[in-house]
């Protein structure tokens, strides 16, 4: 991995951890805690993630860890975990991305050896020498690109109802860009009452209160525009998770393309 201290995804800053000790601490912990963790694997033809948790660690006779052995049997679907496997088993090494959302850390490993679980497969993954992790944000925000369907932000304005292209989101907030002829009906510190939230595709809709946070100015190719910067400040806890899961689940693809760039 590169020697920067720092690196930006998207939206997110990640701060690179190459002290070994506690790299070994950080995964004591997790696996301690039983945290989930997601495994992720983007190739030009398809994406697989799945999740899993960490079932042991494997150290030497020093009790120190060198690998970490993760146990697959949260994966929803035989299709993708036989993907996995397939990936997994051969011979080029192939780095597969891991994520631990309760913690937001981030690190690359490939698999030393696929083991046959009680009720599912487990794979070993080499110990990083290198993690990765969310800075200053407790939640990943995800930028909606082009390649992804839209996310509807709807809200009363004026006596009507007016729909928005959500710019990126996390569990705790979200963005959406707005004309200069627009911006007249936006104010810092305003909070809107039951803003909805349509996530195309995903048969979810999800009814919030949020509040103006800022209004940032921005250059597009069709002229001036404003991201109007909204913070959720009335939302149950099962759908800030569904939120959450919704950008762990979505960022893979950029974040894998990312880590190619930073890998020797």
């Amino acid at each position: 991995m590169v020697d920067s201290s720092n690196i930006d995804f998207g939206s997110n800053k990640f701060s690179n951890i190459k002290d070994i000790k506690k790299i070994r601490e950080t995964m004591e912990e997790i696996y301690l805690q039983s945290m989930m963790v997601s495994i992720f694997k983007v190739l030009p033809t398809e994406k697989v993630v799945i999740d899993a948790s960490i079932y042991s660690l494997r150290k030497d006779a020093n009790k120190v860890i060198k690998s970490i052995v993760v146990d697959c049997h949260l994966a929803l679907g035989a299709e993708k975990l036989h993907a996995m496997t397939g990936y997994a088993s051969g011979t080029n090494k192939m780095q597969f991305g891991l994520f631990i959302p309760a913690r937001n850390i981030l690190f690359q490993s490939s698999v030393l050896s696929v083991v046959d679980g009680v009720e599912a497969k487990m794979f070993e993954f080499y110990l990083p020498d290198t993690i990765m992790q969310l800075e200053r944000r407790k939640y990943v925000r995800l930028q909606i690109n082009e390649l992804m369907k839209p996310i509807q932000v709807i809200m009363a304005k004026e006596s009507k109802n007016c729909h928005f292209n959500c710019y990126d989101v996390s569990a705790n907030g979200l963005s959406f860009l707005i004309s200069d002829s627009e911006i007249k009906y936006f104010h810092k510190e305003e909070s809107i009452a039951n803003m909805k939230l349509i996530f195309t595709g995903f048969d979810q809709e999800i009814l919030l209160d949020a509040r103006v946070v800022n209004l940032v100015p921005v250059k597009m190719k069709n002229g001036q525009q404003y991201k109007v910067c909204m913070q959720f400040i009335k939302i149950s806890n099962n759908n800030k998770e569904w939120i959450n899961w919704f950008v762990v689940k979505n960022m893979f693809t950029q974040t894998e393309m990312e880590l190619m760039r930073f890998s020797v």
